[in-house]
């Protein structure tokens, strides 16, 4: 089954809170939305509840974007431990809310090697896994991949920290896969690779974010819609059906909900 969503709550919505965006994704024809805990973990535990029973009763798939200022490879420990606990936070969340899967950027490479960064990262999300594992907290943390070359966060890295501990894994952006790689996603060879690549390790459904991408020598500069520039995702549409992948795809791009329905045409 693949599900089509949104990043946060979507342009169209008139009240803006997370349940009339779940009740407007469901109005629109998508069944998923992704909760963007962008500046802070902003749901208490009791409006989490009633969040998810609605989800559950209109059969919107969720997920949690954790905070965007995380830093796992910072030279300062408290800003460590900080980022540590937004992922907990936000997964505690996740887990009450009933979303699979929690998204978050790990960190930047500093003025240390890759390989380093990759050490330390690692160390610091086995530290999350365990931690949400004594609580009995199975959601997924889905560490993703990064759009800038200064962010930790290749598609082989994260490969990587992924066979160091269970309920890791990826989340796949193929708009900060374009834009690190210069442009990379031209064919649907260049997307194969990547499905190839993760199916090598993974067989659970995935969790995708797509946009169009606007880039420099550095990587991302900013979101686009899809139908603007460069990757184009008739090639994810197509290798999503002829593999019968399970997968939950989120619209990250300026008008969200558009882009998500234009990719539900594409399937259809």
């Amino acid at each position: 089954m693949i599900r089509i969503g949104t990043a946060g709550v979507p342009l169209g919505t008139i009240v803006r809170d997370t349940q009339a965006g779940i009740k407007y994704v469901r109005e629109i024809g998508l069944d998923a939305m992704e909760v963007e805990f962008v500046r802070g973990v902003y749901l208490t535990e009791n409006a989490a509840g009633d969040v998810g029973r609605l989800a559950r009763e209109l059969d919107v798939s969720l997920s949690v974007h954790a905070p965007y200022y995380i830093n796992l490879n910072s030279v300062e420990s408290e800003k460590i431990e900080a980022s540590k606990k937004r992922i907990i936070d936000s997964a505690r969340i996740a887990g009450i809310l009933g979303a699979r899967i929690v998204v978050f950027h790990p960190g930047f490479y500093g003025k240390v090697t890759p390989e380093e960064t990759l050490q330390k990262i690692q160390e610091n999300i086995i530290e999350v896994r365990e931690t949400l594992d004594k609580e009995g907290n199975n959601v997924l943390l889905g560490p993703e991949t990064t759009g800038k070359k200064s962010q930790f966060g290749t598609l082989e890295e994260l490969m990587a920290i992924s066979q160091t501990a269970k309920r890791i894994m990826p989340a796949i952006d193929f708009g900060h896969l374009h834009a690190r790689s210069n442009g990379g996603l031209k064919t649907k060879q260049d997307f194969e690779a990547v499905f190839d690549l993760f199916g090598r390790q993974f067989k659970e459904p995935m969790h995708i974010h797509m946009a169009g991408v606007k880039y420099s020598e550095k990587g991302e500069l900013e979101h686009l819609e899809i139908g603007a520039c460069q990757p184009d995702y008739k090639h994810l549409a197509g290798i999503l059906k002829e593999r019968k992948i399970e997968a939950t795809v989120i619209s990250e791009s300026p008008n969200i909900e558009k882009d998500a329905l234009t990719l539900k045409k594409m399937l259809e």
